[in-house]
């Protein structure tokens, strides 16, 4: 490489650097608002039942924000490296989805939260990482779809695996956007063509878990009918090994 194409590309890292950064700040300063705001106007010792609780669940769904953001960026520190490791082990599959539900019932937005599994089996997953995948999907879900839009959790065996998937009924991907929508740092857009809020970091690193699980994350989305992500798992069998 030469040395203007040197400078061009560490120009191309500074800025996109440069560009993180500023987008972290602006999530953690926007839950840290919402918090600071919750927390005065409890203080104020004014309030009726019903608003105390709102305050209350701002506060804690803002927090788990926060603790999302930490764990991807700390799961971005090692991500790349070649001995990016996870750790299996035996899980119920309906524990991974109840679990997932119960964080996307939490979220902004009012949506709807169904789970449903056809086969309640044990897989072999490493049960905080897949989470945070779950997680992941979940918070995109809501975020890409107006208030009150379902969204569904499935499980069911597809040629002797576990398929779990996350469908949503939001504005779908950006056919500009689904070459990249793994790509770190990439953050999808609305339908007014605005760059979503994120640090971008979730998507790349829930396909980075899978693949570490030896599979895929694939997606299927048409632009203004919803996406679904899905992965599969290993299914373990009563003997203990997997299938």
């Amino acid at each position: 490489m030469s040395r203007q194409g040197r400078y061009n590309h560490l120009s191309k890292l500074a800025a996109r650097k440069a560009e993180f950064t500023t987008v972290v700040l602006h999530e953690v300063s926007t839950s840290l608002a919402a918090i600071r705001g919750s927390t005065e106007v409890l203080g104020t010792e004014e309030l009726v039942r019903p608003e105390h609780e709102v305050a209350l669940a701002t506060i804690q769904a803002e927090a788990r924000i926060l603790t999302n953001l930490v764990t991807d960026l700390q799961t971005a520190m090692t991500a790349e490296h070649d001995d990016f490791l996870v750790r299996p082990c035996p899980v119920q599959v309906g524990t991974l989805l109840a679990d997932a539900a119960a964080f996307a019932r939490t979220l902004s937005g009012c949506h709807p939260v169904t789970a449903t599994v056809t086969h309640d089996t044990v897989v072999c997953a490493d049960p905080p990482r897949i989470g945070q995948v779950l997680r992941n999907l979940v918070c995109n879900a809501a975020k890409y779809s107006q208030p009150g839009a379902a969204i569904e959790l499935c499980a069911a065996p597809v040629c002797g695996r576990i398929r779990i998937e996350v469908v949503d009924q939001g504005i779908g991907i950006d056919s500009a956007d689904m070459p990249h929508i793994f790509n770190k740092f990439r953050r999808g857009r609305d339908q007014s063509s605005r760059t979503v809020t994120g640090a971008g970091v979730g998507l790349y690193l829930s396909r980075r878990i899978i693949k570490a699980h030896g599979a895929e994350l694939s997606v299927k989305s048409v632009p203004g009918n919803g996406s679904t992500f899905a992965f599969e798992l290993e299914v373990i069998d009563d003997s203990g090994a997997r299938s």
